[in-house]
């Protein structure tokens, strides 16, 4: 039987672009279901059809592809933001002890997203190296959760 990755073998971190020592947290604990779109496409960017009088004349290169992606964490028995300790919220807003964080862009706060799946002696990594994202909260009966969403705008590195 083949062995699999699963979301006990993963580790999503959240980094900024500190040049020595990077601040970072570990997004969790979560059910594991990241998703991401358009992560696994030659050269990174949209392939458009050329017709030719109707037929198909074969493809040009579009524009570059961003990467969507989004996850589910669980609210543990902790204050949202800490002004000392790391959580996802202050990460994203960029407040508490990542008020210092460095953006990976010039003008706005954006950050990498590191996907990283090891089981026995394999890993592999998924790099979203600038993404912008947001949180949204959900009040629930057994748990309440956060709904991590984002964009990555530069191509992803699989390794």
């Amino acid at each position: 039987m083949a062995s699999r990755f699963t979301s006990k073998t993963a580790v999503i971190k959240f980094y900024d672009n500190t040049p020595t020592t990077r601040l970072e947290v570990v997004a969790g604990p979560g059910q594991g279901d990241f998703t991401c779109s358009n992560l696994f496409v030659e050269g990174n960017t949209e392939k458009i059809e050329a017709r030719d009088r109707g037929t198909h004349d074969g493809f040009v290169e579009g524009d570059d592809l961003t990467q969507e992606w989004s996850l589910t964490l669980e609210q543990v028995n902790e204050a949202l933001t800490h002004v000392s300790n790391s959580r996802v919220m202050d990460f994203l807003r960029k407040t508490g002890s990542f008020s210092s964080a460095i953006s990976m862009d010039d003008d706005e706060w954006a950050f990498g997203v590191e996907i990283t799946m090891t089981k026995g002696a394999v890993t592999t990594v998924i790099d979203l190296p600038k993404s912008i994202g947001m949180g949204d909260f959900t009040e629930g009966k057994e748990t309440n959760t956060f709904s991590v969403s984002g964009t990555n705008v530069v191509a992803p590195d699989v390794t």
